[in-house]
Protein backbone atom coordinates (compact mmCIF):
# COMPACT_ATOMS: atom_id res chain seq x y z
CA UNK A 1 0.00 0.00 0.00
CA UNK A 2 2.80 2.45 0.83
CA UNK A 3 4.46 1.79 -2.52
CA UNK A 4 1.21 2.51 -4.36
CA UNK A 5 0.68 5.68 -2.33
CA UNK A 6 4.27 6.85 -3.06
CA UNK A 7 3.79 6.17 -6.78
CA UNK A 8 0.51 8.15 -6.83
CA UNK A 9 2.05 11.03 -4.87
CA UNK A 10 5.06 11.13 -7.19
CA UNK A 11 2.83 11.19 -10.28
CA UNK A 12 0.66 13.97 -8.82
CA UNK A 13 3.75 15.89 -7.72
CA UNK A 14 5.27 15.58 -11.17
CA UNK A 15 2.20 16.94 -12.97
CA UNK A 16 1.88 19.82 -10.52
CA UNK A 17 5.52 20.71 -11.05
CA UNK A 18 5.19 20.45 -14.82
CA UNK A 19 2.12 22.68 -14.98
CA UNK A 20 3.75 25.18 -12.61
CA UNK A 21 6.88 25.26 -14.75
CA UNK A 22 4.80 25.76 -17.91
CA UNK A 23 2.98 28.64 -16.25
CA UNK A 24 6.26 30.21 -15.11
CA UNK A 25 7.81 29.77 -18.55
CA UNK A 26 4.85 31.52 -20.19
CA UNK A 27 5.12 34.55 -17.88
CA UNK A 28 8.85 35.10 -18.30
CA UNK A 29 9.48 38.64 -19.52
CA UNK A 30 10.76 38.69 -23.07
CA UNK A 31 12.02 41.84 -24.79
CA UNK A 32 9.19 43.63 -26.52
CA UNK A 33 9.21 43.65 -30.30
CA UNK A 34 5.69 44.96 -30.78
CA UNK A 35 4.00 48.05 -29.38
CA UNK A 36 4.40 50.16 -26.28
CA UNK A 37 1.52 50.30 -23.81
CA UNK A 38 0.70 53.67 -25.38
CA UNK A 39 0.19 52.02 -28.76
CA UNK A 40 3.39 53.12 -30.51
CA UNK A 41 5.83 50.75 -32.14
CA UNK A 42 9.03 50.00 -30.27
CA UNK A 43 12.30 51.39 -31.44
CA UNK A 44 15.75 51.94 -30.07
CA UNK A 45 15.68 55.65 -30.88
CA UNK A 46 15.51 58.10 -27.95
CA UNK A 47 12.55 59.92 -29.50
CA UNK A 48 10.45 56.76 -29.20
CA UNK A 49 11.48 56.40 -25.57
CA UNK A 50 10.47 60.02 -24.98
CA UNK A 51 7.09 59.46 -26.62
CA UNK A 52 6.55 56.29 -24.62
CA UNK A 53 6.87 58.29 -21.39
CA UNK A 54 4.15 60.77 -22.37
CA UNK A 55 1.24 58.36 -22.33
CA UNK A 56 -2.00 59.96 -23.58
CA UNK A 57 -4.64 60.66 -20.97
CA UNK A 58 -7.71 58.53 -20.63
CA UNK A 59 -10.98 60.10 -21.83
CA UNK A 60 -12.23 60.89 -18.34
CA UNK A 61 -8.87 62.47 -17.41
CA UNK A 62 -8.94 64.49 -20.63
CA UNK A 63 -12.44 65.75 -19.75
CA UNK A 64 -11.38 66.73 -16.24
CA UNK A 65 -8.35 68.63 -17.51
CA UNK A 66 -10.58 70.33 -20.11
CA UNK A 67 -13.02 71.41 -17.40
CA UNK A 68 -10.19 72.77 -15.28
CA UNK A 69 -8.86 74.73 -18.28
CA UNK A 70 -12.39 76.04 -18.97
CA UNK A 71 -12.66 77.24 -15.35
CA UNK A 72 -9.33 79.07 -15.62
CA UNK A 73 -10.53 80.62 -18.90
CA UNK A 74 -13.82 81.79 -17.35
CA UNK A 75 -12.04 83.26 -14.32
CA UNK A 76 -9.70 85.15 -16.64
CA UNK A 77 -12.74 86.50 -18.53
CA UNK A 78 -14.24 87.87 -15.31
CA UNK A 79 -16.78 85.16 -14.48
CA UNK A 80 -17.47 83.98 -10.94
CA UNK A 81 -17.57 80.19 -10.68
CA UNK A 82 -20.49 79.19 -8.49
CA UNK A 83 -20.42 75.43 -8.91
CA UNK A 84 -18.70 72.66 -10.79
CA UNK A 85 -20.24 69.32 -11.76
CA UNK A 86 -23.70 70.01 -10.37
CA UNK A 87 -25.64 66.74 -10.52
CA UNK A 88 -29.23 65.74 -10.05
CA UNK A 89 -31.35 62.86 -11.27
CA UNK A 90 -31.84 64.51 -14.67
CA UNK A 91 -28.19 65.05 -15.52
CA UNK A 92 -25.10 67.11 -14.87
CA UNK A 93 -23.97 70.66 -15.56
CA UNK A 94 -20.22 71.02 -15.84
CA UNK A 95 -19.85 74.65 -14.70
CA UNK A 96 -22.30 77.18 -13.28
CA UNK A 97 -20.92 80.71 -13.41
CA UNK A 98 -22.12 84.28 -13.00
CA UNK A 99 -21.11 87.37 -14.93
CA UNK A 100 -23.05 90.62 -14.81
CA UNK A 101 -26.77 89.94 -15.16
CA UNK A 102 -26.30 86.38 -16.44
CA UNK A 103 -26.30 83.04 -14.69
CA UNK A 104 -24.39 80.85 -17.13
CA UNK A 105 -24.77 77.10 -17.38
CA UNK A 106 -21.65 75.91 -19.18
CA UNK A 107 -21.27 72.60 -20.98
CA UNK A 108 -17.61 71.75 -21.56
CA UNK A 109 -16.63 69.45 -24.41
CA UNK A 110 -13.03 68.37 -24.87
CA UNK A 111 -11.79 66.68 -28.01
CA UNK A 112 -8.40 65.52 -29.22
CA UNK A 113 -6.69 66.17 -32.53
CA UNK A 114 -8.30 63.17 -34.24
CA UNK A 115 -11.88 64.22 -33.52
CA UNK A 116 -14.20 63.95 -36.49
CA UNK A 117 -16.40 66.90 -35.48
CA UNK A 118 -16.23 70.08 -33.44
CA UNK A 119 -16.75 69.52 -29.71
CA UNK A 120 -19.96 71.59 -29.62
CA UNK A 121 -21.53 69.28 -32.19
CA UNK A 122 -21.54 66.54 -29.57
CA UNK A 123 -24.04 68.49 -27.47
CA UNK A 124 -27.11 66.78 -28.89
CA UNK A 125 -30.75 67.79 -28.47
CA UNK A 126 -31.15 65.10 -25.80
CA UNK A 127 -28.15 66.47 -23.90
CA UNK A 128 -29.56 70.01 -24.18
CA UNK A 129 -32.88 68.82 -22.69
CA UNK A 130 -31.01 67.18 -19.79
CA UNK A 131 -29.07 70.38 -19.15
CA UNK A 132 -32.29 72.44 -19.22
CA UNK A 133 -34.00 70.13 -16.70
CA UNK A 134 -30.93 70.14 -14.47
CA UNK A 135 -30.80 73.95 -14.62
CA UNK A 136 -34.46 74.11 -13.57
CA UNK A 137 -33.66 71.93 -10.55
CA UNK A 138 -30.68 74.16 -9.70
CA UNK A 139 -32.77 77.34 -9.94
CA UNK A 140 -35.54 75.81 -7.82
CA UNK A 141 -33.08 74.87 -5.07
CA UNK A 142 -29.69 76.49 -4.73
CA UNK A 143 -30.22 79.16 -7.37
CA UNK A 144 -33.17 80.91 -5.68
CA UNK A 145 -31.10 83.98 -4.92
CA UNK A 146 -30.46 84.49 -8.65
CA UNK A 147 -34.08 84.11 -9.79
CA UNK A 148 -35.18 87.70 -10.23
CA UNK A 149 -31.71 89.13 -10.52
CA UNK A 150 -30.02 87.05 -13.26
CA UNK A 151 -31.03 85.86 -16.71
CA UNK A 152 -30.11 82.18 -17.32
CA UNK A 153 -27.87 81.53 -20.31
CA UNK A 154 -26.66 78.24 -21.77
CA UNK A 155 -23.15 78.27 -23.18
CA UNK A 156 -20.79 75.68 -24.57
CA UNK A 157 -17.03 75.71 -24.14
CA UNK A 158 -14.99 73.82 -26.71
CA UNK A 159 -11.60 72.65 -25.49
CA UNK A 160 -9.19 71.35 -28.11
CA UNK A 161 -6.48 69.09 -26.69
CA UNK A 162 -3.23 67.80 -28.12
CA UNK A 163 -2.56 64.09 -28.43
CA UNK A 164 -1.39 63.89 -24.81
CA UNK A 165 -4.67 65.40 -23.58
CA UNK A 166 -3.32 68.83 -22.66
CA UNK A 167 -5.61 71.75 -23.55
CA UNK A 168 -4.33 73.78 -26.50
CA UNK A 169 -7.22 75.99 -27.61
CA UNK A 170 -10.47 77.12 -25.93
CA UNK A 171 -13.52 78.51 -27.70
CA UNK A 172 -16.46 79.95 -25.77
CA UNK A 173 -19.83 79.76 -27.54
CA UNK A 174 -22.22 82.16 -25.82
CA UNK A 175 -25.95 81.31 -26.07
CA UNK A 176 -25.10 78.00 -27.71
CA UNK A 177 -28.65 76.68 -27.25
Amino acid sequence: QNNIRNIILKSIKGTAQNSTMKRLRSTVHRPSTGRHSCGRWTSTSPSCERRARSIPKKPNERGASGEAAACRFLLAEGYTILERNFRCRFGEIDIIAEKGNYLCFEEVKTRGPRAIAAPAEWVTVEKQKKILRTAEIYLAGRGRRYRGRCQPRFDCIEVYADRDGNPVKIRHLINAF
